[in-house]
């Protein structure tokens, strides 16, 4: 097969990763470039992004409050609009009859501070971004007033950063909006990296009640072996370590966490969407 057919079979993939992945694996293979003589507009236009997870499904953290038997839902402090649509909020051990360890579940508000919760819970360990819920089956709720954990991350999304995917000049852009209690009390939101969830993003002192609480992070390849990152959030006074570096090895698969936390069980917080894509460079 002449060179210019392999870089036809190449670009007919489409996705910029995969090319990017087959192309490596003929210089590997061969020892010979693929595109070496050939016209390079043959691969059709420059990189774009990718999109690696998006949602526009609330998942959040409420305050205290009570799941009834038949899994009616109170929240002693209101969330910041009625989802009638549905929102994944995550509830501590014992809310729910028989869950000893907490997570999140599907609800579907009838007011700010009321509605129903179902089942099952979601385990975020095995990879989760916000999705509609079913609406079948209703949880039993232990009838009891709830405390909210506090001063603990609690994971909103996970997703995989698949390896060699941004190469070793691209960038991961992550983007998204969040709402709070309006208070002074500690709130924290999170992104973190890698199989020991090194932080690459920590967002503390959100104060805000607004729904244009918006975020932006960069994750910039310095090689295959280090990250740059890069944030921005119109949500607080206080960025913290607006920009890193952190050593990371981008040619294996990396997870992806949002995690969030407050230090006041009255308050809430609330991840209204996210969008996140990769741009493959290499160099």
């Amino acid at each position: 097969m002449r060179k210019t057919e392999i870089a036809q079979s190449i670009a007919a993939v489409g996705d910029r990763v995969v090319q990017q992945a087959l192309y490596n694996l003929f210089r590997a293979v061969t020892g010979d470039d693929p595109m070496d003589g050939v016209d390079e507009g043959i691969m059709g236009p420059g990189p774009a992004l990718q999109s690696l997870a998006h949602t526009g499904i609330p998942v959040g953290i409420p305050s205290n409050g009570t799941i009834a038997a038949d899994g009616q839902l109170t929240l002693n402090t209101p969330l910041p609009t009625t989802y009638a649509g549905g929102i994944w909020l995550r509830f501590p051990p014992g809310a729910v009859s028989g869950d000893p360890t907490g997570g999140l579940y599907w609800c579907v508000m009838t007011t700010a501070a009321q509605g129903k919760v179902y089942g099952p819970r979601v385990d975020t360990r095995l990879g989760f971004v916000g999705r509609i819920g079913a609406v079948a089956t209703p949880v039993v709720g232990s009838d009891s007033p709830y405390t909210q954990t506090t001063n603990a991350d609690i994971v909103l999304t996970r997703f995989t950063l698949p390896a060699n995917s941004i190469g070793s000049q691209g960038r991961m852009q992550f983007s998204g909006a969040i709402a709070s209690t309006n208070n002074a009390n500690m709130k924290q939101f999170k992104i973190l990296m890698g199989t020991r969830l090194v932080p690459i993003w920590v967002q503390s002192n959100i104060t805000t009640g607004s729904f244009t609480g918006a975020f932006s992070v960069e994750v910039r390849a310095r090689g295959t072996g280090r990250i740059l990152t890069s944030n921005w959030c119109s949500t607080a006074s206080q960025n913290s370590n607006p920009l890193g570096q952190h050593a990371t090895n981008l040619t294996v698969p990396k997870d992806i966490v949002v995690a969030a936390q407050i230090a006041d069980a009255t308050d809430f917080l609330v991840l209204e969407g996210f969008g996140a894509e990769v741009l493959y460079a290499n160099g």
